[in-house]
């Protein structure tokens, strides 16, 4: 079996074959000799040339300069996304506004948050919290199975629907289940009994109400990390490479 000639290694008789295509090399090169000050002359493409380079290269400083010049380029969410998904940055994984550049899975995962989203609100809008599983409190004048048509019953129901169902599917700017919660609670729900009106916001804090929003939004980015690729920047340790 030939052995190599160490001495000549690096050299036109006994050159080292790399990888990777010449023009990506170069732009690497480039960015080892660019000065400190030195306005780079790179554009997105080359920028993320430079990453995977600096990613077989394991150069992390070349891979972080690359991270912090796309995150000072106000790059809109949607952009930003595509990119995380494409070199593998946990960090960036955030809600995106828009749909461009997103690849299908990713698209479909919003879509189907949203989508979650909402059902929940239609559902929530339309069925206010219960008072003591429909029979009201027992200090209530009509408290007993015939509850839920009582008059305490539907000032509760309408007042809720009214009040707050609309403002949770309003179609621009719809209130989080959070703020949900408290505009209940600052509500008077004129001809409710005060128990039963009590009962029904406590229904509210019992359910976890107002963390409806943060749950599918915890599901859908606990998705987006799913498809990002192996990398130094996807692990939970945000920044500090795996090895």
């Amino acid at each position: 079996m030939p052995s190599a000639n160490f001495e000549n290694l690096g050299t036109e008789v006994e050159p080292i074959y790399l990888a990777i295509q010449a023009n990506k090399l170069e732009i690497f090169i480039e960015w080892m000799n660019l000065g400190t000050w030195q306005r780079h002359p790179f554009n997105e493409a080359q920028l993320i040339e430079l990453f995977h380079v600096g990613s077989m290269f394991i150069c992390l400083p070349a891979t972080d300069w690359v991270l912090t010049e796309f995150e000072s380029m106000n790059l809109i969410p949607a952009r930003k996304l595509g990119l995380a998904l494409k070199l593998g940055i946990r960090r960036w994984i955030e809600p995106a506004e828009e749909q461009e550049a997103l690849g299908y899975q990713a698209v479909s995962i919003l879509a189907i948050g949203q989508l979650r989203s909402q059902d929940e609100r239609k559902r929530r809008s339309i069925l206010p919290p219960p008072i003591n599983h429909s029979f009201g409190v027992r200090e209530c004048q009509f408290h007993g199975p015939k509850h839920d048509k009582s008059r305490c019953a539907q000032c509760w129901d309408t007042l809720w629907i009214l009040e707050v169902g609309r403002k949770l599917c309003h179609p621009v700017k719809p209130i989080s289940f959070s703020n949900a919660v408290g505009l209940a609670q600052g509500l008077s729900f004129e001809g409710v009994t005060p128990q039963c009106q009590e009962m029904g916001l406590d229904s509210l804090r019992n359910v976890v109400f107002g963390e409806i929003d943060q749950r599918i939004l915890n599901n859908v980015v606990v998705k987006l990390v799913g498809l990002l690729p192996m990398s130094p920047y996807s692990e939970k340790s945000i920044g500090k490479p795996p090895f």
